[in-house]
Parts: structure tokens; C-alpha cells; sequence
């Protein structure tokens, strides 16, 4: 993962993000697509958006909905909030201990809500943690903010982060995290965020969800979970740092899943908003019911779409829904420019597809009204090049 930037801070996305230099290029304020003028939304389609936010992130009794993590206004708090309230991308049922439930119970929840309340009113201790060593990678960023809580947050004592094991002079791994919890007990957690696609495949199968970049896919990583990264504790080297000798291992898996856009049903006259679903349902299997999702389409695709207002979002900005200034420069009135943002980039990049979220004035968290200079986000989704799925569906099939 990757980092918010060392020195000032607003509420601002395009001022709170480092980017790495294709990450600069992709969130560039192109003239084309400014301006400072309130987005013209109706009451009907953001109500539909809000019905579509809350879809992504339903209603739960172990988080708060997308309104609450709006509700958080700086970037670095909203971003460590989401990766603590989110949904698994894994479900529970499949994976028993092996999957970490966060903030389990009704007081862990509350206090650490009420902690994430005053960190949001003076985020300067999470800033310097951030700038004392500042990172490039989406991962690492993740590992910081999660690392922050365990070391600063209400109910746990952090041991250890990124403890290396060796063997031999040879390093096998690091374990994400070692700490203890309020009633003592010995955790490891691996933590992993990952936004994949869905490339079609056989029912059930990760193989189909695939990286962007198709440099990565579910299957692959879950496995790499379960055989390497949750074992590194079982060493003689890491199990001796525990009271008791031993470490409960668990993963944590957050993200996003995209599937694609079907169109089958749509004119060429017709505008889809972006707050409809792609239709069908997740086959059965180790995906969790509640999983926060989007969509992805093709370039040839994206005119059909419709919202009040775009932005390209920076790998840095992949995990919590965004909000963002009216006024930001990054902020496209309509989604032709978008495309042709798009377009431009990929003249030097033709591979990489580019997330895109659409925004609008929305209410937030207990019917307060989000101010009318600021935009939060609806849904989101990939624009990918033209030749890009059949890429993506060899790919699933490599062993």
C-alpha cells in the first residue's frame, strides 16, 4: 500500500496522497477536467447512490456503514478506519481462526470508535508516525496505519512489526504483527489489501480475481497466507517472544472486488448511473457475502456512464470511500474527460488499468449534511484498455 505525504494535511485527497510518479501522472490536475461549480445531481439519483454505497458496505452490527467512514475527515484516520470497520474480503466460515476478527466485541468496538473520534480531531501523532518513515507501496502504508492502532489504540500492546525470521543467514519472512490483546493473549496477524478483478473462470475459483496489473492473483496470495506467511510464528525464534511460547496466527484480508460491467441490456442511447450492481451474484464459495465491490469496464464501454462528478483515484487512495474538496483540480465535471485522461496515460502505459470513482454532494453519518464544498464518493470502479480482458483471462489460467 502506499502513504499519504510528509508535511501539511487538509481534508483535501490530491493534497494528503504521495504518489508515486505514475500515480502523479494518472491523478494529474488536467485543465480539462477542473472546476469549482457544485455538482447537479438530483435528490433521486443520490439517493439511489446512497442506497449503492450502503451495498458496498452494508449495514452491520461489527461496523459502521460508509456514511460513518465519510464521516472521518482526514485522510490518514479515514484510511486506518476503514482497514479496522471494512468487511474480510474471506469468509469466516471457510477459514475459522485463521481469519482475524477485529474489535469482535461490542466494547472494543466502542472504544476504539470513540478512539478513531479524537484521533480524526488531532491526527498529528498519526501524521508523524506516517512521516517518520515514509513509503511508496499501498502495503507498507497499510502495515503503518495498522501498526499505529496496535501500538496506540485502546485494547492491545504491540510487540513486535515486521519481525524478520532467519534461519541459517537466510530470511524466510517477516511476521506482520506480534502484540498482545486486553486479556493477554499472543497474536500474530499478516495483514494483505488487495483490489482484484474479476476476469471469469470457473464458479468458486480465486484464480478468476486477478490484480489489475495481472502481476498478482487471489489464489496465488491466499495461498501464500496459509502455507508461509501465518506459519513464520511457529519458529523457535518468533515463539519465544510469546509468554506461553505460542502465537495465534490469523490474516487479515481486506479490499475490493470488481466484476464487469454487463451491458447486454443497455442501448447505445441509454446512460447507466454508476449506483446500479452488475448483475448476478457471487458463486458460492470462500468470498464473503458482504465483501465491498465495484465494477470494471472496458474503454470501448464508458460512455454509457453517468455521474455528477469523476475522479481518478491514486493507488493510495484504493482503501476508504473518498472525499474530497468540490475545488480539487482532480476533479472531473464529466466522463468524457475522464476518458480522455485516460486515453493520454495509457500513450506510455497501454497496460494499466485506471480506478476511477464517481462523486457527488451526499449526505453523511447521522443526517448531517455534507458541506457543500466537498464531494464523497458513490461507487467505484476500473477503466481498463480495450485488449485488457483477454489478457486477463489467459492469466487466470496460468499454473
Amino acid at each position: 500500500m502506499e502513504r499519504p505525504m510528509s508535511g501539511s494535511r487538509d481534508s483535501s485527497q490530491a493534497h494528503r496522497c504521495a504518489l508515486s510518479r505514475h500515480d502523479r501522472d494518472a491523478g494529474a490536475a488536467a485543465d480539462e477536467g477542473g472546476g469549482t461549480r457544485q455538482p447537479e445531481g438530483s435528490a433521486a439519483f443520490a439517493a439511489a447512490a446512497r442506497a449503492h454505497a450502503d451495498h458496498r458496505m452494508p449495514a452491520h452490527a461489527s461496523r459502521p456503514c460508509v456514511d460513518l467512514l465519510h464521516a472521518y475527515r482526514d485522510v490518514a484516520v479515514r484510511d486506518l478506519a476503514w482497514l479496522l470497520l471494512s468487511p474480510s474480503l474471506l469468509d469466516a466460515r471457510y477459514f475459522g481462526p485463521r481469519l482475524a476478527h477485529m474489535l469482535a466485541q461490542s466494547q472494543q468496538r466502542q472504544q476504539t470508535l470513540a478512539w478513531l473520534t479524537r484521533l480524526d480531531a488531532d491526527p498529528r501523532a498519526l501524521h508523524v508516525a506516517l512521516d517518520a518513515r515514509p513509503q511508496s507501496r499501498l502495503g507498507l502504508y497499510a502495515e503503518q496505519l495498522l501498526g499505529f492502532f496496535l501500538q496506540h489504540g485502546p485494547a492491545t500492546r504491540l510487540i513486535a512489526a515486521n519481525r524478520p525470521v532467519r534461519v541459517d543467514g537466510h530470511t524466510l519472512g517477516e511476521c506482520d504483527f506480534l502484540f498482545e490483546d486486553d486479556g493477554a493473549r499472543a497474536w500474530h496477524w499478516e495483514l494483505t489489501v488487495k483490489c482484484y478483478l474479476d476476469a471469469g473462470g470457473p464458479p468458486g475459483s480465486l484464480a478468476r480475481y486477478v490484480g489489475p496489473n495481472l502481476a498478482d492473483r487471489f489464489d496465488r496470495k491466499l495461498t501464500r497466507l496459509l502455507t508461509h506467511q501465518l506459519t513464520l510464528s511457529q519458529h523457535p525464534q518468533i515463539a519465544a517472544l510469546a509468554a506461553d511460547g505460542h502465537w495465534q496466527a490469523a490474516m487479515i484480508v481486506r479490499g475490493w472486488l470488481f466484476r464487469r460491467w454487463d451491458l447486454s441490456d443497455v442501448s447505445d442511447s441509454d446512460h447507466v448511473s454508476v449506483n446500479h450492481t452488475p448483475r448476478g451474484n457471487v458463486a458460492p464459495g470462500p468470498i464473503a457475502p458482504d465483501h465491498l465491490r465495484g465494477w470494471w469496464a472496458c474503454a470501448a464501454q464508458w460512455p454509457v456512464f453517468d455521474a455528477p462528478a469523476w475522479t481518478i483515484v491514486p493507488r493510495l487512495g484504493w482503501m476508504a470511500p473518498l472525499r474530497l474538496s468540490a475545488d480539487d483540480p482532480r476533479v472531473y465535471r464529466d466522463s468524457t474527460a475522464v476518458l480522455v485522461r485516460c486515453i493520454d496515460y495509457w500513450r506510455d502505459r497501454p497496460d494499466q488499468p485506471l480506478m476511477v470513482a464517481a462523486l457527488d454532494n451526499v449526505r453523511v453519518s447521522q443526517g448531517v449534511g455534507n458541506p457543500a464544498d466537498e464531494l464523497c464518493e458513490l461507487a467505484r470502479g476500473f477503466i481498463v484498455p480495450d485488449d485488457w480482458p483477454k489478457r486477463a483471462a489467459a492469466y487466470t489460467t496460468i499454473s
